[in-house]
């Protein structure tokens, strides 16, 4: 297969050494000289610093932590996931932004649609951290093709993320669960990966309190510990010995 552009009369064909050499802008582009991006999420509610927020908060060396123990207490009280039901978002105006990007000069805008907080700006259908759900109960997910669904979420629910120096992964329970409850996750069965790399410690987010994990060859699985659980969300983290 191969696909020949109008425009410049070049040949591309459908392989990646091929596409890696297409380098065409739309003419409108191409003269753009001013274009505007901007973050706005739950990190606008405590507005302070910038949109890493949510990591800086939990790090003492940050001006981000002491400013939210000042005001809002220890992020293990009141976590980053407090802010979300005062994302209200009750000011904004798209056409009042978009005439004033306009009236700025820029030729294209547009907002980040997820940070590294997870929340979604828009009615995702696999993320309950959205606008159009808070949390992992009711999720309304708003119209996708013209249907309107409704998902639940429980700490039946399971999600994983890895730290930026792949040194740990974050097991993500959609709620609540409960305390001596053995959780299978064969995602992490040896028998997916033949060289594991092996976990070193798991412990309840934001304390100390380990988790007992065991390793099989069909499944991995997670004894949770009693500890300050979330009724939104509950996570663990797995650090690995690389």
């Amino acid at each position: 297969m191969s696909v020949t552009l109008a425009q410049s009369g070049e040949r591309y064909e459908a392989s990646w050494e091929s596409l890696s050499k297409h380098n065409e802008a739309p003419e409108w582009f191409k003269d753009a000289k001013l274009g505007i991006y901007f973050h706005w999420g739950v990190y606008s509610v405590p507005a302070f610093g910038s949109e890493w927020y949510p990591r800086n908060m939990h790090l003492p060396n940050r001006k981000e932590y002491k400013h939210h123990i000042e005001t809002f207490g220890h992020p293990s009280e009141f976590g980053y996931h407090d802010f979300v039901p005062m994302f209200k978002t009750e000011h904004f105006d798209a056409e009042e932004w978009a005439d004033l990007f306009q009236k700025a000069g820029a030729r294209f805008a547009g907002p980040v649609a997820e940070h590294h907080d997870g929340f979604s700006m828009w009615g995702s259908q696999v993320n309950p951290w959205d606008v159009y759900g808070f949390g992992p109960t009711t999720a309304s997910a708003g119209r996708h093709g013209g249907i309107k669904t409704t998902n639940i979420f429980t700490s039946k629910d399971i999600r994983f993320t890895i730290s930026k120096d792949r040194r740990a992964i974050y097991v993500i329970f959609l709620g609540k669960p409960e305390p001596g409850l053995r959780v299978q996750m064969r995602s992490f069965g040896s028998h997916r990966y033949p060289t594991p790399t092996p976990i070193k410690r798991i412990t309840l987010l934001g304390t100390d309190i380990e988790a007992v994990g065991e390793l099989t060859d069909q499944t991995f699985y997670l004894t949770i510990p009693e500890g300050p659980m979330n009724e939104m969300a509950t996570v663990f983290k797995m650090e690995l010995e690389l």
